[in-house]
């Protein structure tokens, strides 16, 4: 089994909480940018578990968008910034 972890683009900076904070255009150039990188070999993803906040979510969609990807989202609070994923990862 393969394991990959990407990080949210870059974030605005101000929204109601930290959770609604959105990709800044730059962050989305970004991701499209390393999902383009990416496309070219071809990997299947299998499950795509991502964290519930907006920037994570948009981050996701894009990659998979970009990568030619394919899979359904799965929004995991444990992925919530501050959370141990230790116990995430076992439980799989």
């Amino acid at each position: 089994m393969n394991v990959y972890l990407l990080r949210h683009g870059q974030a605005k900076n101000s929204a109601p909480s930290d959770s609604l904070r959105h990709l800044t255009s730059q962050g989305v150039e970004d991701i499209k940018s390393v999902a383009k990188t990416f496309a070219p070999t071809n990997h299947y993803f299998e499950r795509c578990f991502v964290s519930p906040y907006i920037r994570a979510q948009q981050t996701a969609e894009l990659f998979l968008k970009g990568s030619n990807g394919s899979c359904i989202l799965e929004s995991e609070d444990i992925l919530r910034s501050g959370n141990n994923v230790r116990g995430a990862v076992r439980n799989r």
